[in-house]
């Protein structure tokens, strides 16, 4: 009996062994993405999708710590097309459904990055880890205090503009003779008469309104 539990026990740690290690090799197999820094729901109104063009910032490095890749140092940020694999697949897949300002980390497995090869400072078979920030999308612009800043420097111009025509067309009618304007405007007019129906009014041309949304190129 006792050595039926003993052979019971043996069995079943060999088992759990292996279940993890089976775990932990599908892991180390898988693209992981960790979120560090989150964007509130209420300021992400576009999220990355494939097709656009994003610009990234980002340190890479082995699972040892050795950074062989930063745009951060640089001060460039890197601009691609995501999703056409003009990058790595891991990149591809890691920085989907991404909020500007977001921060990632992507554990990009070899066969995601680099696979077997060997390039620059990778050893072939490199695990590679990379710090991500989603700077921005091209042709959207998120709700910002930058952005609310220029739609109020917009409305005050558009108001100094009316208040500056207002001006040079001297000082309004009086109540009467708008009231009568109005009644003289308001008669067909002789070519109305003549087909019974009354004249067009004129409508006021209005001036295009200035929009705030920019592309990431003009900002």
């Amino acid at each position: 009996m006792r050595f039926t539990s003993i052979l019971f026990f043996a069995l079943a740690f060999v088992l759990i062994a292996a279940a993890d290690f089976a775990f932990a090799e599908k892991k180390a197999d898988t693209l992981r993405i960790s979120i560090t820094e989150r964007v509130p729901k209420d300021k992400c109104l576009r999220k990355t999708r494939k097709g656009d063009q994003i610009s990234v910032e980002y340190v890479a490095s082995l699972p040892d710590g050795t950074v062989f890749d930063s745009s951060v140092s640089r001060d460039v940020p890197f601009r691609f097309v995501l999703g056409e694999g003009r990058v790595i697949s891991g990149w591809d897949q890691g920085l989907l459904g991404m909020c500007v300002g977001e921060s990632r980390k992507l554990t990009v497995p070899p066969h995601l990055a680099y696979g077997d090869r060997e390039i620059a400072r990778i050893p072939p078979g490199s695990t590679l880890i990379f710090e991500t920030k989603l700077l921005g999308i091209s042709g959207y612009t998120p709700w910002t205090e930058e952005t609310k800043q220029r739609e109020a420097e917009i409305l005050a111009k558009r108001k100094a503009v009316e208040e500056a025509t207002a001006d040079e067309q001297g000082e309004p009618e009086t109540e009467q003779e708008t009231e009568k304007a109005t009644i003289v405007d308001a008669e067909p007019t002789l070519e109305g008469l003549k087909t019974g129906s009354e004249a067009a009014p004129i409508e006021e041309i209005a001036e295009p309104k200035e929009t705030l949304v920019k592309s990431h190129d003009e900002l």
